[in-house]
C-alpha cells in the first residue's frame, strides 16, 4: 500500500515536472518568435521608434499636403473667376445643382461647339446650371466654354449665355483671353449636336464691376435673338480671390 502511494506521488511529481518543462519550452518558443523580437526591439528603442514615425509623418505631410492644397486652391480659383450672379426671379431655374441635364428634344438647337474665326477659337461647349449660391456655373475645363441651360437656346427669342475663362490659375491664357479684342461685325458660330450651325454678329461689348453686373439685361430683358458671351477682366482681387470686372460681348443672330 505504501509502495503504491509512493509510486503515485512519484508519478504526480514527474507529471508536474513535465508540465513545468513544457511551460518553459513554450515560453522559450515564444521568446524566439519574430513577434517577440519586434516587441523587445520596440520596448528597448521605443523613443527612437516614436521619433522615426513622427519624422516620417512630417516628411510625408511636407511633400503631399502642399500638393493637394495647391490643387484645391487652383480649382477653387478656376471655378470662381467668371461666375455671375443670377436674378432671384430667374424663370428658367429648376435646379440648384452645378451640373445640368441637357434637353433631349431632337428638334431643339442644343449647342455643343463654338467657333470664333477672328480669335481662332473652335472648342467644346459644356452644359451648366447654377451653383448653390445662385450663380451661373463655369466650365470645368479652361479650354472649353459653358452654356447656361436654363436660359434661351441659341437662335431662340431671348438671351443665350455662354461664358469662358479669361486665364488659368497659373496665369496662362484660357479660351476667352482675347475676347475683349472682338469688334462689331465679327462672327460667332455655334454648332448643334446634329451639325447645324448658327452665325451671330458682334454688336457691342461692355465691362462691368462684378458687384453691379447687369444680370437682368444679359440673361433676360435684352430684346432679340441674342448670344451673350461673358468672361472676367479688370484686376485680380486678392482678398476676394476673384477678378473685379466682367466683360460681356453682345451678339445677335444673323438671319438667313
Amino acid at each position: 500500500m505504501d509502495d503504491q502511494y509512493q509510486y503515485g506521488i512519484s508519478n504526480y511529481q514527474f507529471s508536474a515536472s513535465n508540465l513545468g518543462s513544457v511551460g518553459i519550452n513554450e515560453q522559450n518558443a515564444y521568446h524566439n518568435t519574430i513577434f517577440s523580437k519586434i516587441h523587445r526591439f520596440i520596448n528597448r528603442y521605443r523613443w527612437f521608434v516614436l521619433i522615426f514615425f513622427l519624422v516620417s509623418y512630417g516628411i510625408a505631410a511636407f511633400i503631399f499636403v502642399p500638393k493637394f492644397y495647391k490643387q484645391f486652391v487652383l480649382q477653387s480659383a478656376l471655378l470662381s473667376d467668371t461666375e455671375v450672379f443670377l436674378p432671384p426671379q430667374n424663370i428658367y431655374e429648376t435646379k440648384e445643382e452645378s451640373s445640368a441635364e441637357m434637353p433631349t428634344n431632337p428638334i431643339e438647337f442644343i449647342p455643343v461647339r463654338i467657333k470664333i474665326p477672328s480669335l481662332n477659337i473652335d472648342t467644346h461647349i459644356e452644359h451648366v446650371g447654377q451653383t448653390k449660391t445662385h450663380e451661373m456655373d463655369v466650365p470645368k475645363n479652361a479650354a472649353n466654354v459653358s452654356w447656361y441651360v436654363y436660359g434661351a437656346k441659341p437662335g431662340e427669342e431671348g438671351n443665350a449665355v455662354i461664358s469662358g475663362h479669361y486665364d488659368t490659375p497659373s496665369g496662362k491664357p484660357a479660351v476667352f483671353y482675347k475676347l475683349k479684342t472682338l469688334e462689331p461685325g465679327n462672327e460667332v458660330i455655334v454648332v448643334s449636336e446634329d451639325g447645324r450651325e448658327l452665325t451671330f454678329i458682334v454688336e457691342s461689348k461692355e465691362m462691368h464691376h462684378y458687384k453691379t453686373f447687369p444680370s437682368e439685361h444679359v440673361f433676360f430683358t435684352k430684346p432679340g435673338k441674342n448670344l451673350n458671351l461673358i468672361t472676367c477682366g479688370g484686376i485680380w482681387d486678392k482678398k476676394e480671390q476673384i477678378y473685379n470686372e466682367r466683360l460681356v460681348v453682345y451678339t445677335t443672330l444673323k438671319e438667313s
